[in-house]
This record gives structure tokens, sequence and C-alpha cells, in this order.
């Protein structure tokens, strides 16, 4: 079953590569309707090929509010890290603040509520049917150890993206939907928080003005302070991320208070790492003269 989802991998890779970004690069907007179409059509194809059972690769349950709110803690726990990718990819690539402007101007070319459903809602559905249905129902019960599964599919998804500065991002994110969807059995949550993602990427790009030049607020010492401020301000997310595992534990299971504790010193001393990390950073890049603290 693996070599079938490799397969199905590769497959959607050739078919990005042959007719979706040709599609996109000449039909704009419609050519990513199309592309988004084209994954769920071959996850449709694959499930029958392969005659899969759908309720088991699309398990579709209703929404209780603990699985929920533990999803969303731990997508607030998690989503620093990928913002905090790509500043330092930024850093070290700062051309790339070009490309992703020209994204933006990209999905914004119609109204934004064609965009969200463009962009956001659809992705989220195919994306999702795609990678943490088809693709994942090939493995996750071959390999014993989840981590390995969670760390296969972020992979996965972060190759599909098929953009090495966006790799880390999306892999990232990958490895969450793949765990909330482990943890819940309900596509329809990491469906929910891939949309939610997108919908806040969007937004962001929404609010940039027209004529935003991308290469003037990107130099590197005010990166690298950004970079150590948000850090700073990051350094929380091991709060949430332990609020997420508790709330994850099946309702009326004994608590085990060793393990609770030995959580809540992890979570603290990793805070501590990061906080101290990030003074130092801005430490750093203050200290370097390159920054004119009188503006």
């Amino acid at each position: 079953m693996p070599l079938f989802g490799a397969a199905i991998f590769v497959l959607t890779i050739l078919a990005l590569l042959l007719i979706g970004f040709p599609l996109q690069m000449k039909l704009g907007m419609t050519g990513l309707i199309i592309t988004e179409l084209l994954l769920l059509v071959i996850s449709a194809l694959s499930v029958i090929i392969l005659k899969l059972d759908p309720k088991g690769v699309f398990p579709i349950k209703k929404i209780r509010l603990r699985p929920l709110f533990a999803s969303l803690f731990l997508y607030i726990s998690i989503y620093p890290a990928v913002l905090l990718s790509g500043l330092v990819i930024t850093y070290f690539f700062p051309q790339i603040t070009e490309i992703g402007y020209a994204m933006t101007q990209f999905l914004h070319s119609v109204p934004f509520w064609a965009t969200l459903i463009i962009s956001a809602l659809m992705p989220g559905i195919c994306e999702e049917a795609l990678f943490r249905g088809v693709i994942l129902s090939t493995y996750k019960n071959n390999i014993r150890r989840r981590w390995l599964v969670i760390l296969i599919s972020a992979i996965l998804f972060g190759l599909f993206h098929l953009d090495p500065t966006r790799f880390l991002s999306t892999a990232i994110l990958g490895g969450v939907f793949t765990y909330i969807l482990l943890k819940t059995d309900n596509i329809l949550l990491s469906v929910i928080f891939h949309f939610i993602n997108n919908f806040v990427s969007l937004a962001a790009g929404s609010a940039l003005p027209t004529d935003f030049d991308a290469t003037a607020i990107y130099d590197k010492p005010s990166m690298l302070l950004s970079i150590g401020s948000f850090l700073i301000l990051g350094s929380i997310a091991p709060v949430f991320f332990t609020v997420a595992l508790n709330l994850f534990e099946e309702k009326g299971r004994e608590i085990d208070k060793a393990k609770s504790l030995r959580k809540w010193l992890l979570s603290a001393a990793v805070m501590a790492l990061v906080f101290i990390l990030g003074i130092v950073i801005c430490v750093v890049a203050i200290n370097s003269g390159a920054l004119d603290l009188q503006q």
C-alpha cells in the first residue's frame, strides 16, 4: 500500500507540472480552480481504482468541542514556527519577497470573496482529500510509529508545493494537519484548519498597499531584529502546545500527574530557551551597529 501512495504522489506532481502550472500561467485564477479540481479527481480515481473504502479514507464525524479546541490550540502553537521559518528564509534569501508579492498580486486579481473560495476553501477540501485522505490512508496503518507517519506526510506536503523557500513552512503545516487527523479521525478538522491557515495568509496579503515595495523593508539588520522579537513574542507557544496535547487526551481518562508535570516542565524549559535566544538575537542585531536607533 505505501507504494501506491508514492505512485499517487508522483502522479500528482506530474499533473501539476504538465497540466496545473501551465493552466495557471495561461488562465490565472481559473487555472488554479482547474488545478485544485484536478487534485480532487486524482483522489476520487485513486479510491475507485484501488477499491478503497471511502469512509475509511475520508473519515467524517460530528465535530465535538474538545477536539476542535485541541486542534485550535495546536495550530496556534505551531503557527509562530511557520511564520518564523518564513522570516529566516527571507533573511538569507531576501529576493523571495518579490516572488511572495507577485503571488499575492496573482491571488488578489479577483474579488476577495472569490479568492477566499479558490485559494482557501478549495485547497482545504481538495488538498486534504488527497494528502490526509488518499495518500495518508495508504501507509498510516503500515507504520507503527506515529511520529514517522507525521514526518512522511509533512515532507510530502512540503514537496508538493514545489517551492524550496516554502518547503519548511508547508511541511510544518502538513505535519500539523496530519496530527489533527490522526488524533481525531475526522478529516473535517484538518480541512477547517487548512482553510483557516490560508484565510489568515490571504487576509494579511490583502492588507498590503498596492504600491508596496517588498525589498525596501527587508534589509538584513531589521530582519534579524524582527526574528529576535518574534522569538520573544512566540516563546509563549509551548504553553498552547501543551494545552493542545492535554485536550487531545480522551475525556475521562485518568491523568498521569507525573507525566503531566514533565510536559509542563519541558514546556517551561522550551519557553525559556526560545525567549533567551530571542533576546540574544535582538542584542546582536542592535550591537552590530547596522541599525540606527535614532530613527
